[in-house]
């Protein structure tokens, strides 16, 4: 299956798509940018949590109920778009 190349300008917007939703404790918003077969990967925690759907979603949850306010901002973003992907 091929799936469709977003630009940089698509690759930004999905980042930043991304952490408004994290900052709104939005856990569906926050998941629709993700592929149900995600992997999200925490490196300094050495955790790693697979599927959209089952621990992605319970990632998100647990950090709602943890924390009373998240906050992103300030971003530089640095994108590949040959390889499809950004730090940001």
């Amino acid at each position: 299956m091929t799936s469709a190349r977003l630009s940089e300008a698509q690759l930004v917007a999905l980042v930043e798509k991304y952490f408004a939703g994290v900052d709104r404790k939005d856990v569906a918003g926050t998941l629709a940018c993700f592929a149900p077969s995600a992997r999200f990967s925490i490196a300094n925690h050495g955790v790693s949590y697979a599927g959209r759907d089952t621990e992605l979603k319970g990632m998100y949850e647990r950090l709602n109920e943890r924390y009373a306010q998240v906050w992103h901002s300030d971003f530089s973003h640095t994108v590949n778009v040959a390889a499809q992907k950004i730090a940001s």
